[in-house]
């Protein structure tokens, strides 16, 4: 006697299938918010280097030495950069010394210090 079976899955394969795919999902999920969120600090460093290369040169081109006067505005703008919207990714807010140092840094960020 020959059985009749039609080709197919079911209800309990898709079921899992289902969950299976969703599990990956889930997963992938979780790491792009991960991987997202490990990203915002390194943009606001990124931003403090880019004032540190603009000071540089806007020290060589202006012919100062540390210790005179900074005023960031002024660096920002020589490098072509909008003060407005030079800002912490993250809602700090970059401190800036009032002297040219002679060595390390001259920005500092309140939520990322380094």
């Amino acid at each position: 006697m020959k059985k009749n079976r039609t080709s197919g899955i079911t209800i309990l394969e898709l079921a899992v299938m289902i969950m299976v795919l969703s599990s990956f999902i889930a997963i992938l999920f979780v790491g792009a918010r991960a991987f997202r969120e490990s990203q915002i600090p390194i943009e606001c460093r990124a931003n403090q280097k880019l004032f540190e290369t603009e000071l540089r040169k806007y020290r060589s081109c202006k012919d100062l030495k540390p210790g005179d006067l900074l005023n960031p505005d002024n660096v920002l703008i020589h490098g072509g950069i909008n003060p407005e919207e030079f800002k912490c990714s993250e809602g700090g807010t970059y401190t800036f010394l009032p002297q040219i140092p002679p060595t390390g840094t001259a920005i500092k960020c309140s939520k990322h210090p380094q």
